[in-house]
């Protein structure tokens, strides 16, 4: 039955990823700026659903491998399709998370650059693309990257990680939600125990049924159209 199940997603995500290891937000199969991280929203919805996802470790080497700058090892690009575009945070949340499904080496070469570079991906451009490439400053995101590479957090992190997810429950923001559902996620598949993260879970969890009834499925709803597979597939999980 897992199999049968197994299959049928993947028979209906096929036609978003006709520029694999890119996933499109729609069946035609264009990529936008978020090609990445759509590709870790649907791994991490498969391990969700079925308790892993056999491809991360393939699937994460690959977007790596062709969306990452070759001179500055652990940081990425939007792929080659939008290679000149500034890069945010959020494919980086997706890649992480999709190479921490499947052992963590990209994840690993991401944490260390941050480590190294004080948490600043900025690899040029504008004032406002060095502004939005320091990581640093959005709580939750450099401890999601420590816990993709199997780091421990320390008190300041739990206590930073646990500020972000708890905000997130009084946001309206799909986008953000989607990337605090990846944040809940590692840090449970993790097995690591903190207080503070654990608290900041169970409130954030609270605030999500209490708003959707169908838990993720009706965050996708939001940002994507009714008919999608995440929205199809994502009943119930949170």
């Amino acid at each position: 039955m897992a199999a049968d199940l197994i299959q049928a997603m993947q028979y209906d995500f096929n036609p978003y990823f006709q520029h694999y290891p890119f996933m499109s937000r729609y069946m035609d199969g264009g990529l936008d700026g978020n090609a990445i991280l759509y590709a870790g929203h649907y791994g991490l919805l498969t391990a969700k659903l079925f308790g892993s996802y056999d491809k991360a470790k393939e699937h994460s080497a690959e977007l790596y491998a062709k969306s990452h700058l070759k001179e500055r090892p652990g940081v990425i690009t939007r792929g080659p399709h939008k290679w000149n575009d500034p890069q945010t945070h959020d494919d980086y949340v997706g890649l992480a998370t999709l190479s921490f499904l499947g052992g963590g080496a990209a994840a690993w070469v991401i944490y260390s650059h941050g480590k190294s570079n004080h948490w600043s991906f900025f690899r040029g451009g504008k004032i406002q693309d060095w502004f939005n490439a320091q990581f640093w400053r959005l709580p939750g995101l450099v401890q999601h990257l420590k816990l993709c590479a199997s780091e421990n957090l320390n008190l300041f992190d739990r206590l930073w990680w646990a500020i972000g997810v708890a905000a997130d429950a009084y946001s309206k923001d799909a986008s953000g939600k989607l990337l605090t559902w990846h944040y809940v996620s590692v840090y449970e598949m993790s097995g690591k125990k903190y207080f503070l993260c654990d608290w900041a879970v169970r409130k954030w969890k609270r605030s999500i049924i209490e708003a959707y009834p169908d838990s993720m499925g009706g965050i996708f709803r939001t940002y994507y159209e009714q008919t999608h597979p995440f929205v199809k597939w994502s009943q119930g999980v949170i």
